[in-house]
């Protein structure tokens, strides 16, 4: 990887520089033309979607963080970043051409030196893309979106302050504590089905929480059990083809996925355990409410939240974020320190 003073965490003005004006201008835009955004392209990047991988260092930074904590914690794996990742290296590329993959992280066995899948990153929630914000029946589905169309009733200063808001919550939130990984296989396409269908369309609604949640089923032992079987994880968890179990049976505990990620900032300790906090009142998850939940989503929707109750949402993910990436930074900037001098 290039040298330090190329560690920039913030991908979104790694990628666009001029990303909170031009965000700002993006949504104002839409405002006047009543959600017509087809005029306005590029303002907005995923830091870890595969049109993307060349603009940033995220990939990058996110491999050296996984390298560290596995010699921390397992040691049974190591980790190569993407080949068109923006800050790897012709001398990375040489020596692992025939493992790197274009776009995804390399899940490597340590002893064996085989290639066994392939990670893709996913932020915590929620999409920020400009089609998002069009005049789409799904377009409420989204929670910047819905934030911004209830912001209209609001008079011109409230609908300014709004957009700001928005604007930095995407920068802060495109930050490397932002990020999910899914495994996908080692060859093929590049989306991993259960984050795909972890979204909008079903009660997970990319919710960290409930996600967590999921992943505490699986790594208790629920899902071995045939316990919780209405997850949605655990349709994937039991497919082998999908990678989903070989990737989470690798942390041995709920509570070791969370030291692992440093995730610490979403959960909290329940009689010794750790256990997800509901983002949107801040209290401890439990199955009761995941089970009542799923089973009436479009009645508690986060479609059918409040300006108010969406800000705080938001504002309680963006701080949480924040906290995780400053960790996370440290670890990547030790990292390089120790095996780039």
């Amino acid at each position: 990887m290039n040298n330090l003073k190329e560690l920039s965490f913030y991908y979104e003005k790694q990628g666009v520089p001029n990303f909170e004006n031009d965000y700002y201008d993006f949504l104002l835009k839409t405002e006047e033309n009543n959600g017509d955004c087809t005029s306005l392209k590029n303002v907005y990047i995923d830091p870890d979607n595969v049109t993307s991988v060349g603009k940033t260092g995220f990939y990058n930074h996110l491999t050296c963080f996984l390298n560290h904590q596995e010699k921390k914690y397992k040691n049974n794996y190591f980790f190569l970043p993407p080949k068109k990742a923006l800050l790897t290296t012709l001398e990375e590329k040489e020596k692992c051409k025939d493992k790197m993959d274009n776009t995804k992280i390399t899940v490597v066995q340590s002893d064996s030196g085989k290639a066994l899948f392939r990670l893709t990153s996913d932020q915590l929630g929620f999409s920020a893309s400009e089609e998002i914000y069009g005049n789409s029946n799904n377009s409420d589905k989204y929670p910047l979106v819905n934030l911004f169309h209830l912001s209209q009733k609001e008079n011109q200063k409230r609908r300014g302050e709004i957009r700001e808001l928005i604007v930095q919550y995407v920068k802060n939130t495109r930050t490397i504590g932002g990020s999910f990984l899914w495994p996908v296989p080692p060859k093929g396409g590049c989306n991993c089905f259960y984050n795909t269908i972890r979204g909008v369309s079903s009660y997970l609604e990319d919710r960290v929480d409930l996600t967590l949640l999921e992943i505490k089923h699986a790594l208790d032992g629920s899902y071995d059990k045939g316990e919780h079987t209405s997850d949605i994880l655990y349709r994937q968890y039991q497919n082998g083809k999908r990678y989903i179990k070989e990737w989470l049976k690798h942390f041995d505990s709920f509570d070791s996925y969370v030291e692992y990620f440093m995730l610490e900032d979403f959960v909290e300790k329940k009689d010794g355990k750790y256990v997800p906090i509901n983002i949107i009142n801040d209290e401890p998850l439990s199955d009761d409410y995941l089970k009542k939940y799923r089973e009436q989503y479009k009645k508690f929707s986060l479609q059918n939240l409040t300006e108010k109750e969406i800000r705080v949402m938001l504002e309680y993910l963006e701080k949480k974020i924040l906290e995780r990436s400053a960790r996370m930074e440290n670890i990547i900037k030790l990292y390089y320190k120790e095996n780039h001098g």
